[in-house]
């Protein structure tokens, strides 16, 4: 993934534990868990979301191209091109060797 020109988000710690079976059990991001999942409403919940999906959108943006054309073959339902395929072996049980792969 190609990094974007803004930095990733960071969700905010706040402090939070509880005690289960005796054990108590710190976890500073429980307050992104929300309740109504797979509803979330929470605001905070989905402010740290939408910057999230925003980073990643960046991130991705140099690949569009490449995203579509995999998106539309995955549509049009093509099989993937083997490795054997590609380095013009046709049978499929032929173990592939990590030092033959570049031939």
């Amino acid at each position: 993934m190609s990094r974007p020109d803004m930095p990733p988000p960071r969700a905010e710690a706040r402090p939070f534990s509880q005690t289960v079976h005796g054990r108590t059990l710190d976890d500073p991001w429980h307050w992104l868990r929300d309740p109504l999942y797979p509803e979330v409403k929470d605001e905070a919940v989905l402010a740290y979301l939408h910057a999230e999906n925003a980073y990643f959108e960046a991130a991705m943006k140099p690949h569009a191209a490449l995203i579509d054309t995999m998106f539309e073959e995955m549509k049009r339902g093509h099989p993937p091109v083997l490795p054997q395929a590609a380095a013009g072996r046709t049978d499929p049980d032929e173990p592939i060797s990590r030092a033959r792969s570049t031939d």
